[in-house]
């Protein structure tokens, strides 16, 4: 049996993603600094954690397992600097951090495929890549469109949706039907 079929990295990133969903949910309730501090000093030990587990490992499997270890990394770094900030351009730049940390990953495991199917290996994870990296940069188009219609002032109409500064007769706002004026 291969080094690389003993590593199994599936407990590994099951409870990264446990983390990572912890981290979010906790973030998205207070968005306090210190949250933001904590998720970063944890992914920094869940990485020398992961690390000190692939010293045991040899060439192949060693450099796969470092960069899912470093790809573990920088999805929580990158999810907790996202929400830390609550801006599109954090949020698509988390995504295309993980888009490009996936894409290290899986140029690992195509190292380990045998010649003549790495070129086709390689080719698919940059696919994946260029497509995540798309969805990252069209979210974030999305989502900046979205804020500046948000943003966007509001009509100059009075209470009544006639002129600002004309008496608004006649209609049932706050005023019950009196005149206002402005």
């Amino acid at each position: 049996m291969s080094p690389v079929s003993r590593f199994r990295p599936a407990p590994l990133a099951a409870g990264i993603g446990c983390l990572l969903m912890t981290l979010l949910s906790s973030a998205a309730a207070g968005g306090e600094r210190g949250i933001y501090d904590a998720a970063m000093q944890r992914a920094g030990a869940e990485y020398r954690t992961a690390r000190l587990k692939c010293d045991v490992l040899d060439n192949d499997a060693m450099h796969l397992c470092l960069t899912e270890a470093k790809a573990a990394d920088t999805r929580i770094s990158a999810a907790a600097e996202a929400r830390f900030q609550r801006t599109p351009k954090a949020t698509a730049r988390a995504h295309i951090a993980i888009a490009d940390a996936d894409l290290a990953v899986a140029r690992a495991r195509c190292s380990s495929v045998p010649a003549p199917d790495r070129t086709a290996c390689r080719t698919d994870a940059e696919e994946i890549h260029v497509d995540a990296f798309v969805r990252a940069r069209s979210n974030l188009h999305r989502d900046e469109k979205q804020a500046q219609t948000e943003r966007a002032p509001r009509s100059a109409a009075g209470p009544c949706g006639g002129p600002p500064n004309r008496p608004q007769t006649g209609c049932s706002g706050a005023n019950h039907g009196r005149p206002t004026t402005r």
